[in-house]
């Protein structure tokens, strides 16, 4: 409804593949809506159209649609699964972090997070959530994410911190839902990590540090199913197995076994994976595989 009081719809209009129609309109390109008249996308100079008004459109057999503008012709693949976002619709720096929550679209960067809004072809910044956002994950529900102020809980176009980094105590690269517990969250803070406990009433309770440093990174830890994880640091490989962990304020300190060199593994920049449920782990020599039985690399 939106557009439509700011753009004159210019009729006839054209029925799309999957119950779908499109009208143009005068100034505002061409619009996109479902069989229930909801909007599903608008396509206009900033996404590519040489002119904002849509005279006449057309589908041809292939499906894709023509449109004959004030100035000029365009044709659009309407069944193309990509579709590009850029600078000219309000994001700019290096993309870090992607999720869709509730039917929108959600970016962080190195700017800030935005959330896509459909009516203006445009994302719009997200308020309280300024500088670099590295992650994004849905957790029990809600929409985390985090920068240089902390972690953040998003909803709509606010958010709403949960931990708030004090003198840069809490800086999370990443957040990583726990397998062993699926209240708890993980938070990578570069060499050590925190945990955040969500409880039943929404709540969350900061947890603390872990008692362990390691490169807090997706790239540098994989966490097992029991919520044990293999972590890399300093070119060494550390086992942590946490036991009857509480909840609460409280320093997690986990039962650990380092390997290095001597078990096997080989080079520099080790990084754990995880390849169909079977850890890896990779070297500037190549890629390793952990025997248990043996407790040595291979």
């Amino acid at each position: 409804d939106d557009i439509f009081k700011s753009y004159e719809p210019y009729l006839p209009g054209a029925v799309l593949p999957g119950d779908m129609y499109a009208l143009g309109t005068m100034g505002g390109g061409v619009i996109i809506l479902d069989k229930n008249g909801n909007l599903v996308q608008r396509i206009d100079r900033s996404s590519g159209l040489q002119d904002a008004i849509v005279l006449y459109p057309y589908v041809d057999r292939d499906d894709a649609l023509w449109l004959g503008l004030s100035k000029g012709i365009s044709r659009i693949n309407i069944k193309s699964p990509m579709t590009y976002f850029g600078e000219q619709h309000g994001l700019e720096g290096t993309v870090l972090s992607l999720k869709r929550y509730k039917g929108d679209l959600y970016v962080g960067n190195a700017i800030g997070a935005y959330r896509y809004d459909r009516s203006s072809n445009a994302f719009r910044p997200v308020e309280g959530m300024g500088g670099q956002c590295f992650d994004m994950k849905i957790f029990d529900g809600e929409l985390l994410a985090s920068n240089y102020l902390g972690v953040h809980r998003i909803e709509g176009n606010e958010a709403t911190p949960i931990r708030l980094s004090v003198n840069r105590d809490y800086v999370p690269f990443a957040l990583i839902p726990s397998k062993g517990n699926a209240r708890r969250l993980t938070v990578a803070l570069g060499e050590k990590a925190g945990s955040l406990y969500k409880q039943p009433d929404g709540t969350w309770i900061d947890e603390g540090f872990w008692d362990l440093k390691w490169n807090a990174s997706t790239n540098y830890s994989n966490q097992l199913d029991d919520g044990s994880w293999w972590l890399a640091f300093n070119n060494e490989l550390i086992f942590a197995t946490f036991h009857d962990q509480k909840v609460g304020p409280v320093r997690q300190v986990p039962e650990i076994v380092k390997y290095n060199e001597s078990d096997g593994i080989e080079g520099e920049n080790i990084s754990a994976w995880d390849v169909n449920g079977k850890t890896l782990f990779l070297t500037n020599k190549g890629l390793f595989h952990f025997d248990a039985d043996q407790g040595r690399f291979f």
